[in-house]
């Protein structure tokens, strides 16, 4: 629960957006899936601006307790960037006053078996290259979905909060990319760290936290737990981050949240526990459509889609043993 780990953090408030409903509505014969959060102000990618120091210095901290929290209930996010990252609130744009939120969980997915061990390191085609490309991580360029994943597309957005350009920038401009040739290239740039941050920063001397956190991903094994707690330290060191958690506005501990429960017959984020209402939702024949009607029909007890897909056996990692992400690419 949100509460606890907040508890045990020692923290007012968790950057996990509150659960308000969810459900399908059915228009025209379409069936629409939806989830309802609280309005929360701009994202990252709308500030339009490089970040100082201190503002990304807070923000990797509040992302990496965010990402701990997702990732100790089995689930992999997939899909880290700015524009998932949302602030709280429109009076304090400074993050040392508010708090930032972790958004979109389209692509999360169960990096654990049904049996609660992590999943071998295994290519899948099917998915394969999902997320936003540009800060796609090389595992799920594979579709081999973990941790380090979160953490790897964690530290490109760093990179470019400070000002830095990814060095396949350009790749993604292409009108016919090669999904594959994307994923060489990363990995023959994380093969060379130095060289990586000469191209991101070219004459400007990368933050020494910030080439830490990549050398730590990069070292990190697919199976491994990140050790969180170090690498918020690595960005705790150079800012004051004492009113990030501290102004008690909103709180998970008294408000409705969606709990991410270890679950493992569900492999959608967003179910909720509980008996399925299979209660079909009535068809809205009008032409104009009305989302005020649809939000007053109390939309949280709508009937929800379930999808359960076969669990096949997983299958024995082609590795003798786990590999490093260096250990790959070698």
């Amino acid at each position: 629960m949100i509460a606890d780990y907040c508890k045990e953090n020692k923290l007012n408030d968790l950057g996990i957006p509150c659960y308000v409903g969810s459900g399908i509505h059915v228009y025209r014969d379409h069936f629409y899936r939806f989830l309802i959060l609280p309005r929360y102000d701009t994202d990252i990618f709308g500030l339009h601006q490089i970040l100082s120091m201190d503002f990304v210095n807070s923000l990797v901290v509040q992302m990496l307790y965010a990402l701990e929290y997702i990732h100790a209930k089995g689930f992999s996010h997939n899909d880290v960037k700015a524009k998932n990252i949302v602030l709280r609130s429109q009076k304090h744009r400074e993050l040392g006053k508010n708090q930032a939120m972790i958004i979109d969980f389209g692509l999360v997915s169960k990096f654990r078996t049904s049996q609660g061990l992590h999943k071998p390191y295994l290519s899948d085609r099917k998915r394969a290259h999902r997320g936003t490309l540009l800060f796609t991580s090389c595992d799920s360029h594979q579709g081999a979905y973990s941790r380090r994943g979160d953490l790897e597309s964690l530290g490109y957005n760093l990179i470019t909060w400070l000002g830095g350009q990814l060095p396949w920038s350009s790749l993604i401009q292409q009108p016919f990319l090669n999904f594959m040739h994307l994923a060489i290239k990363k990995e023959q740039y994380l093969k060379n760290l130095d060289l990586f941050f000469r191209e991101c920063f070219q004459d400007k001397e990368p933050p020494k936290n910030l080439t830490t956190f990549m050398e730590y991903c990069i070292n990190l094994r697919f199976n491994s737990k990140p050790d969180y707690t170090y690498l918020r330290s690595l960005f705790r060191k150079d800012t004051n981050l004492e009113h990030i958690f501290g102004c008690g506005r909103l709180s998970h501990a008294n408000v409705n949240y969606v709990s991410i429960e270890t679950n493992t017959k569900s492999y959608n984020l967003r179910k909720r526990r509980g008996k399925e209402n299979k209660e079909e939702t009535k068809k809205e024949n009008n032409d104009d459509f009305d989302w005020q009607s649809v939000i007053a029909s109390h939309p949280e007890k709508l009937a929800k889609i379930r999808t359960r897909p076969a669990l096949s056996p997983v299958a024995a990692a082609h590795l003798p043993s786990t590999p490093t992400i260096k250990q790959i690419r070698a």
